[in-house]
């Protein structure tokens, strides 16, 4: 619902749907370069030039454009995930393991807005918490477990005391929330 809320703010601001569309359009003009920010970490043999223009194809999805004109979900999930995911980038490239530092609270911080945003990126979350099992150590892991139990709990409150606010049925069956 952080979506919602984002949007919901911005309108109460301007009080025009037409610029509230305006305004979200270039809120999604960041997103090719924060692509390219992250594609630059990760491969630094390649030259920036192309790893730039690789990050423009962003701009020839047509789900990205249309998305982008009609304020959708879409757009700040992809928004918050690459926030994240520059940091956990920065974070593996720095190689300290051994302590919990800033780009590990910016990834776990934008991570959770990720998924207040779009649901769907919870299953990379996950993907990061195996991540960062496998590199801390076991009181590390508890110490950012933790955490992220903190930043999940307004979560777990509106879905299981308010999931007619959601206008949805939360089931604990995995293999339906799975689908």
């Amino acid at each position: 619902p952080l979506h919602y809320y984002i949007a919901a703010a911005i309108y109460k601001l301007v009080n025009n749907k037409e610029l509230l569309r305006f305004i979200y359009c270039l809120l999604a003009l960041p997103i090719p370069y924060l692509f390219f920010l992250s594609l630059s970490i990760k491969f630094k043999k390649i030259d920036l030039n192309n790893l730039f223009l690789f990050s423009l194809i962003i701009f020839l999805l047509p789900s990205f454009r249309s998305a982008a004109v009609w304020p959708n979900t879409q757009i700040t999930g992809i928004f918050f995930f690459l926030v994240s995911l520059y940091y956990f980038l920065k974070w593996e490239e720095k190689k300290k393991f051994n302590i919990l530092n800033k780009e590990i609270l910016l990834t776990v911080i934008f991570m959770s807005l990720t998924v207040y945003s779009r649901q769907l990126y919870a299953m990379i979350f996950f993907y990061f918490m195996i991540i960062f099992y496998k590199k801390f150590t076991k009181k590390i892991f508890f110490k950012l477990s933790f955490i992220v139990s903190l930043f999940a709990i307004p979560g777990i409150i509106f879905v299981i005391f308010f999931p007619k606010i959601l206008k949805v049925t939360f089931e604990f069956k995995l293999y339906n929330s799975l689908l």
